[in-house]
């Protein structure tokens, strides 16, 4: 760790102002100022930060409170140094509040790309940062003070610590911590192979266990196996004969349909028949009627022609009959007065305007008639064509039924064909389902499999630990026992030793108990030093051993501890065993199950694409498409035959309008004639009228109606006979109209019951072909009556031999999985073996590896290589500073009065008086004797410690020295920078603060606090 920059707010004598100190403007500084200015606020404002640790009152648990300036409630430290070629920053912090005080820490580092800085503490966690900060530096704050940190008044700190205290601050400094950790690693993976080797021990038991049954499994194999091809056999056999009765079956319910479908159709054709046999009867019938009525046609006509001849015979009687009676009036009238004479020529004029006005009447009737003219033409025109039309589709109507007779056939095939492929897609969806269903059973069976089998390795490592705990158990108490023997062997070869000693002591002794040589004064002073250094070194033995015994003993009230804990959770290994075994098999099962599936889904998918693109039935459905093409292209028309079959039915009033239409065309000319003369006789008595001629010439009037009724030879009783023959014929039109559409009608009529004879004749013929399918189908279903009962039969059978077949099955998987299990038992025995046989190596290792990281390992080689190397730094300095008067020993074991040694780390002292207690030294020689030591520390720190401190800072009073002293001490510091990148020595001292080349001078301001000023 080398300074770069120091920033303090509000810390000691600091104040609110922020003061940064820039480490990188010198090698080696002297740290000056007046007492109490804060020089050493600056080094523990660096210690705080890193460390949260500085000077702090005697009943303080931390210095944060302490360290904060008077009349503050925060105080802040930023250091910023360089590590391994990283620039690191930690920013700690303390704030002052009523309810609690906070601090925060913060760790950070460099990003050379972007030149910011990056966290790498946690917010929050100040704890795991300081941790972090300690891994980073490799040494905590006792470390650092009592190695490159003097402090002011602690330069003895070390020298005046216990030996076991200095021992540990070493291992400190050189970074023994390490091994420690090593040592619980090494531990921790020993612990973890014993425990994995006693495991494998006790799966290799269980595994014995296991193929110990493999016998029996393969035979019960074998057994279950040929069972299983019995059973499949009989299975074959029955599904080939529950397919025979199945399709009996089918054919059966297809005998029975079309055994209902003829029966349907024989009723269809009866209904037929009746309907036609009725319409037979009606057309007769209308026959009939038109047939009477054409019988007396000569009757009808002849008196149409004579109503029609009395008709015009009448209207000219009437004529004459109305020209008499105006001759008879007017001559009357002309006799009695003229003028009657105009009333006579007006009643005349109105007669005739009356009759004109009839005749326009008549006129206009015709020209209704005749203005519907091109109706009825057109209806007439479409009737005839109707009729045309309907003759046309009779003759095409045979056809149309054969090919529909074609058609439904192979509908009918189509329908048992898809019939049959859905019963087998419902039979093969059941048995999917009945699959799924197994499957979503077992949906949870991979994590009950995954649980057991954690389990049961969980038992068996328990069980493997149980076992090996009882074999460490019993290695220990064995181990305890040879020590606790091995001590009492010691205690007697001491309680030897003490009485020979105790007699050589009191002369007792006239031989030498080790050669048996006479004793002398020399040679028992040399036999005591002797047997006490005997009694040393067995004391040093016993005293081992016994730490020896009490770790055997704590050892084992740890397996003990350790047994009774795995006691209470141990579980039925066997019954885990056989857990995991089921499992496995139903695993299985459910692997077969869902393979099926999967075959069966495929089936499933060709059958619904099969159904759903019709891919069945393929020679039915061309004949089915053929016959559509057929019907397509006969066009035939059921419903247009039917319609026009009504119209034709209907045209009787078509026809009778037309033969109207006909009859007014001819009789209009003869009205318009007469309509013709009615005006002309109306025009002439209007004419009379107006010109008044009838007045001046009346006799001639008289004799010319005279001469006008002699002509006309009107005779009154001809006239009366041809009204009442008119009369009597007044029907005539009628039954004429009648005749004519009689004798239509029987000409329709006529094809009609042609047509309906063959309709007849034709249903007659297709019912007795039902009835011939009919009796064949009904033989048929007698012979296959018994399908149903066959196929149950069949079915059940087929049924209980595929249960058979499944349990079978079943069993064969189980007992397959326990043969793969036992095989991988097998191969997992053999795995185990050689897995054991490593890991007891690796466990013995790891053994080794404890004992070597130990304090009595490679701790005790470093502490022992590293201390000639602190003597020799050391004394090198002591040298430099004592003109060679002063040197150090550093001895790591020490004799024991009874005899052996025991491990210390004693600090003597001599100089050419010989060695002296270091409390017998001067003030001045104390000083550089410690001085001396604490430098050879941090040297070694900065050597050992990986570079990770390469600064020494010196706070300590020079006071003790005299002026040879300080210019030794000034020698030596300047020698000693050569081995640090950063040295800060603190003095107020004008006869040290000028040797230096850059001096850090502090001042105290009342107002502000203090400051600091870097002079070159």
């Amino acid at each position: 760790m080398i300074p770069i920059r120091l920033v303090l707010q509000n810390f000691l004598s600091y104040g609110q102002q922020a003061q940064t100190l820039d480490f990188t403007r010198f090698h080696v500084a002297c740290l000056s100022g007046a007492n109490g200015n804060g020089k050493t606020a600056l080094l523990d404002a660096i210690t705080w930060s890193l460390w949260g640790q500085a000077r702090k009152g005697r009943h303080d648990r931390k210095p944060d409170e302490g360290l904060l300036r008077l009349g503050a409630q925060q105080m802040r430290v930023e250091f910023t140094f360089e590590l391994d070629g990283g620039t690191h920053r930690v920013l700690r912090s303390f704030r002052r509040r009523p309810s609690s005080n906070i601090t925060e820490l913060e760790l950070q580092i460099l990003d050379p790309d972007t030149e910011t800085y990056r966290p790498l503490s946690e917010a929050g966690a100040i704890g795991v940062t300081q941790n972090h900060i300690n891994r980073l530096l490799s040494m905590d704050y006792e470390t650092f003070v009592n190695s490159a940190f003097l402090q002011q008044g602690q330069a003895d700190a070390f020298t005046k610590k216990g030996s076991r205290e200095r021992k540990e601050l070493l291992a400190r400094i050189l970074g023994l911590t390490r091994y420690d950790r090593l040592q619980e690693g090494a531990r921790v993976r020993q612990q973890a192979h014993a425990a994995e080797l006693r495991d494998l021990r006790q799966c290799q038991a269980i595994f014995d266990t296991q193929l110990a049954t493999r016998p029996g499994v393969d035979a019960e194999l074998k057994c279950a196996e040929s069972e299983l091809l019995s059973v499949e056999v009989d299975l074959e056999g029955t599904e080939k004969e529950l397919q025979l009765w199945r399709e009996r079956r089918l054919r059966a319910e297809t005998l029975r349909f079309d055994t209902h479908r003829d029966k349907a159709d024989s009723t269809d054709l009866d209904a037929t028949c009746q309907r036609l046999e009725q319409d037979m009867d009606s057309a007769q019938q209308r026959h009939n009627v038109g047939a009477q009525i054409v019988a007396q046609a000569d009757r009808i006509e002849a008196d149409l022609v004579r109503y029609r001849h009395l008709k015009m015979e009448g209207g000219r009687l009437d004529k004459r009959q109305a020209a008499d009676r105006d001759i008879v009036a007017n001559m009357d009238e002309i006799r009695r007065q003229i003028e009657n004479a105009r009333h006579q020529v007006e009643q005349r004029r109105a007669t005739w305007a009356a009759r004109l006005e009839s005749l326009v009447e008549r006129l206009r009737q015709f020209d209704g008639v005749l203005q519907n003219a091109d109706r009825i033409e057109t209806q007439f025109s479409d009737l005839t064509s109707n009729r045309q039309e309907l003759e046309h589709l009779r003759r095409r109507r045979h056809r149309w039924e054969e090919l529909r007779a074609t058609r439904d056939e192979s509908a009918h095939t189509i329908e048992l064909e898809q019939r049959r492929l859905a019963e087998r897609h419902r039979g093969v969806e059941a048995r999917l389902q009945e699959i799924r269903q197994r499957i979503e059973a077992a949906g949870k069976l991979a994590q009950q499999i995954e649980v057991a089998e954690n389990d049961l390795e969980a038992a068996g490592k328990r069980s493997e630990e149980i076992r090996q705990l009882r074999e460490e158990g019993t290695r220990v108490r064995a181990q305890a026992q040879q020590t606790r023997e091995r001590l009492a062997e010691l205690d007697g070869e001491r309680d030897e030793l003490v009485q020979k000693i105790a007699a050589v002591g009191r002369g007792e002794l006239e031989e030498c108990p080790l050669c048996g040589t006479n004793l002398d004064t020399d040679h028992r002073r040399r036999i005591d030093a002797e047997l006490n250094e005997r009694e040393g070194v067995l004391n040093q033995r016993r005293g081992i051993l016994q730490r020896k015994a009490t770790g055997r003993d704590e050892e084992l009230a740890d397996l003990r501890r350790r047994f009774r804990k795995l006691e209470e959770d141990a579980t039925d290994l066997a019954q885990l065993q056989e857990q995991v075994a089921l499992l496995r098999a139903r695993r299985r099962q459910l692997d077969e199950d869902e393979t099926l599936a999967a075959n069966l889904l495929t089936e499933i998918t060709e059958l619904t694409h099969r159904l759903q693109d019709g891919d069945f039935a393929s020679q039915a459905r061309l004949t089915q498409a053929s016959t559509e093409r057929a019907l397509e292209e006969l066009s035939f028309d059921l419903d247009r035959l039917n319609t026009l079959d009504d119209r034709v039915r209907d045209g009787a009033a078509v026809d009778a309008e037309h033969r109207l239409l006909l009859g007014a065309r001819q009789d209009r000319v003869q009205t318009e004639a007469e309509r013709a003369q009615a005006n002309g006789h109306v025009r002439a008595s209007q004419d009379e009228l107006d010109s008044g001629s009838f007045s001046h010439v009346i006799d001639i009037e008289i004799d010319r109606l005279l001469q006008e009724r002699q002509n006309l030879s009107y005779d009154e009783t001809d006239h009366a006979h041809v009204r009442a023959q008119f009369e009597a014929l007044t029907d005539a039109p009628v039954a004429a109209e009648r005749l004519h559409a009689a004798r239509d009608q029987m000409q329709a009529t006529e094809e009609a019951l042609q047509r309906l004879g063959d309709e007849h004749a034709a249903a007659l013929q297709r019912m007795a072909l039902v009835a011939g399918r009919q009796q064949k189908r009904i033989a048929e279903l007698k012979e296959l009556a018994n399908a149903d009962d066959h196929c149950t039969a069949a079915q059940t059978k087929a049924d209980g031999l595929r249960h058979d077949r499944d349990g079978l099955l079943q069993r064969q998987g189980s007992l397959q999985s326990r043969q793969q299990h036992l095989i991988g038992v097998a191969e997992e025995a053999a795995d185990a073996a050689k897995t054991s046989r490593k890991v007891e190596r690796d466990e013995w290792l790891y053994s080794q590896l404890v004992e070597a990281f130990g304090k009595d390992g490679i701790q005790a080689l470093i502490i022992e290589s590293a201390i000639p190397e602190i003597e020799d730094e050391t004394n090198a300095i002591l040298r430099q500073l004592t003109d060679n008067r002063i040197q150090v020993t550093i001895e790591s074991l020490r004799d024991l009065k009874g005899g052996g040694s025991r491990e210390t780390l004693e600090v003597k002292i001599a100089d050419e008086m010989g060695e002296r207690s270091y409390d017998l030294y001067s003030g001045g020689e104390a000083f550089r004797t410690d001085f001396a030591l604490r430098i050879a520390l941090s040297k070694v720190l900065a050597r050992r410690a990986g570079t990770r401190l390469r600064t020494l800072i010196i706070d300590e009073g020079f006071g003790t020295q005299d002026a040879r002293g300080l210019e030794q001490l000034r020698e030596a510091i300047q020698q000693i920078s050569k081995d640090f990148d950063k040295v800060l020595v603190v003095t107020h001292l004008d006869e040290l603060k000028d040797a230096f080349p850059v001096r850090i001078e502090v001042t105290k301001d009342p107002e502000v606090g203090s400051r600091f000023e870097i002079v070159d």
